[in-house]
């Protein structure tokens, strides 16, 4: 279970794209004020690390946050905080940094490169929760959750394209169109996903890892043999790409009509030793930059949150399924 508060998160740390299915909680900040943290230095993954941030979690948060039964998700009250753990996930950061593939545009260059739409001219009431799988069941992509095995493919899992750019990979899949493909346990489709599920460092139902590092396949212009469909009439387009508003009301207008989106955030060291509760950047220097997929939102005793699917397998998280709190998101390149 996974759940974060990030605060002073800005535009140039935090983008958010869209895209069509999805599964995970991101949470909204409506704090009015936020506690100043001395920004300790320590060694990531280190019993210091661990110790300091359930030291100041203690003095800062009592009660913080309850467990709702029916979602297997933990919901943020004000103030709350979270709870670290050695991980079994990463034992270096070396670990982490091959998870985190996701890279951003400039803004000015993504404005340059498509429109940007914030949805003022649809009059509509926004509820207080949507949940984009029970809006769209017969959409069994938004419930799959994926596993990007030992690649920093996070961006890649979470739409389509190359470079870990996201908007360009939206670009991508409006003027070349891409094939289908599953994961490579179903291995169904023109190209399916080309790396197995894997656990990292950890006993459960997938083979470890292991030491290899999987790097982005070279482009194939073929399907599998077993698949009957020829390539060029396998591929599949948007209508068109387009940014969306940077602000609350657009991005649930958006997610409202079209479906899920996808967003990118910067992954601090602390992070990594994450066990339970809501996450809120206490020390350690950046890891990375990691996408991940937003399906909706919903309110918990006054709390707004948006709703966020990861790319670590069933086994990360809840069912790889968290809650996260959040001061401002972009939301861009949405194909149609």
């Amino acid at each position: 279970m996974m759940i974060a508060v990030f605060e002073e998160i800005h535009s140039q740390e935090f983008f958010s794209y869209a895209y069509v299915c999805v599964v995970y909680r991101f949470m909204i900040t409506l704090l009015d004020a936020h506690i100043s943290i001395k920004k300790e230095r320590f060694e990531p993954l280190s019993d210091d690390i661990i110790s300091y941030i359930n030291q100041h979690v203690v003095q800062h948060c009592q009660n913080c946050f309850s467990f709702n039964y029916d979602f297997n998700f933990f919901i943020l009250q004000p103030n709350a905080e979270w709870k670290a753990e050695k991980s079994n996930r990463f034992h270096s950061l070396d670990d982490a940094r091959i998870l985190m593939g996701a890279r951003r545009e400039e803004p000015e260059l993504r404005k340059k490169r498509r429109p940007t739409v914030d949805h003022n001219d649809w009059n509509v009431e926004i509820p207080s929760s949507f949940d984009s799988r029970k809006k769209w069941p017969r959409c069994k992509s938004i419930a799959t959750i994926h596993d990007q095995s030992r690649c920093g493919s996070c961006w890649v899992v979470d739409l389509v394209g190359d470079g870990g750019f996201l908007g360009p990979a939206w670009d991508y899949w409006v003027e070349e169109g891409i094939v289908t493909g599953s994961s490579k346990e179903n291995h169904t489709g023109c190209q399916p996903y080309p790396f197995p599920k894997c656990e990292h460092h950890a006993k459960g139902k997938y083979p470890a890892c292991g030491k290899k590092i999987y790097k982005t396949p070279r482009c194939k212009k073929t399907c599998q043999k077993s698949y009957k469909i020829p390539y060029a009439q396998d591929k599949h387009r948007g209508k068109l790409s387009y940014n969306v508003a940077d602000n609350e009301l657009s991005i649930q207008k958006e997610i409202m009509k079209y479906g899920p989106v996808e967003a990118t955030f910067t992954v601090y060291e602390d992070f990594l030793n994450y066990k339970s509760g809501i996450y809120k950047h206490i020390t350690g220097e950046p890891v990375g930059g990691h996408a991940i997929r937003i399906i909706g939102w919903g309110v918990e005793k006054n709390t707004p949150y948006w709703l966020i699917a990861n790319s670590w397998n069933e086994d990360w998280g809840e069912n790889d399924i968290s809650e996260y709190y959040v001061v401002m998101m972009n939301v861009a390149s949405n194909p149609r």
